[in-house]
């Protein structure tokens, strides 16, 4: 069976971990290495990642 986090879910971790704060302001390789991280914990799809994120899709993949 397959699940995902919810979008409030996934914010909710975001939001708790401060090295997950500014995405967007971090050097690509940081970020890149950071989103693989939520990725691989969470199981979020690209898009769910990039919505909650508040990142371009092409920034996620």
């Amino acid at each position: 069976m397959s699940w995902r986090w919810s979008d409030e879910r996934l914010t909710e971790m975001l939001r708790q971990n401060s090295e997950y704060h500014n995405l967007g302001e971090l050097s690509i390789k940081k970020r890149n290495h950071l989103i693989r991280q939520i990725h691989s914990e969470t199981g979020g799809s690209i898009r769910q990642l990039s919505r909650v994120l508040g990142l371009g899709k092409m920034m996620v993949e």
